[in-house]
C-alpha cells in the first residue's frame, strides 16, 4: 500500500469521528433559542395557543401587545423578533411551522424559567 492510498483510507475512516465531534460540539454550544424574559415566555405560551388553534385575529392582538412591550422595554428587540417571526409564519398560513418554532422556543426555556 503506498502512502497516497493510506492517507485516503485514514481520511475516509476518520469521517465518522469528525461527524461525531461536530455533533458533540454543536450540542455543547447549543443551537436553539437563548433564555428569554418571563414576559416573552408568556407571549410565547399565548402564541403557542394561537398557532395551535389557527387564530389569525389573536396573532394580530399579540403582535400589538408585543410591540408595546418592546417599546416600553419589557422585552428586548431580539425577543420581539423571535415572536414576530412566528407571527409572520402564522399570517402566511404556515401554522405547522409557526407552532414548531414557538414550541422550540418554549422547550429551549426548560430549566431557565
Amino acid at each position: 500500500m503506498n502512502s497516497k492510498s493510506f492517507s485516503f483510507l485514514v481520511s475516509r475512516s476518520s469521517l465518522p469521528l469528525v461527524v461525531c465531534l461536530l455533533i458533540w460540539g454543536v450540542t455543547l454550544i447549543g443551537c436553539g433559542y437563548p433564555e428569554v424574559s418571563p414576559k416573552t415566555y408568556d407571549f410565547a405560551k399565548a402564541l403557542y395557543s394561537a398557532t395551535n388553534l389557527k387564530q389569525s385575529e389573536r396573532l394580530d392582538q399579540l403582535h400589538r401587545l408585543i410591540e408595546e412591550a418592546q417599546g416600553s422595554g419589557e422585552i428586548s428587540s431580539r425577543e420581539a423578533e423571535y415572536l414576530g417571526d412566528v407571527i409572520e409564519l402564522g399570517r402566511a398560513g404556515d401554522w405547522e411551522e409557526a407552532q414548531r418554532e414557538i414550541r422550540e422556543l418554549l422547550e429551549d426555556q426548560v430549566g431557565t424559567q
